[in-house]
């Protein structure tokens, strides 16, 4: 019982700590994208994703992060770290 308990408490905090990150995500995303001055429709075209899927990457409600392949295409784009995006 009390193991069950430890890796519950565990797994919460995984969660947690994904959530953030996700929160963290969103933040920097959107800074990034306003201060380059360009709107998602056009960032979509410059770096060939569908403009719902980055919806959902800039969205709060739903838990979508960017494949590694399209992080790269953010990253290269805002002139940045994979890194930095995520943390």
């Amino acid at each position: 019982m009390l193991q069950n308990k430890a890796k519950m408490n565990k797994l919460s905090l995984i969660v947690k700590k994904l959530f953030m990150t996700k929160l963290q995500f969103v933040k920097r995303l959107k800074e990034l994208r306003i201060a380059s001055g360009i709107s998602q429709a056009n960032l979509c075209k410059e770096i060939d994703i569908g403009q719902r899927l980055y919806e959902f990457y800039e969205s709060e409600r739903y838990s979508s992060i960017p494949t590694h392949k399209n992080l790269i295409k953010l990253a290269n784009f805002f002139d940045c770290s994979i890194d930095y995006l995520l943390c």
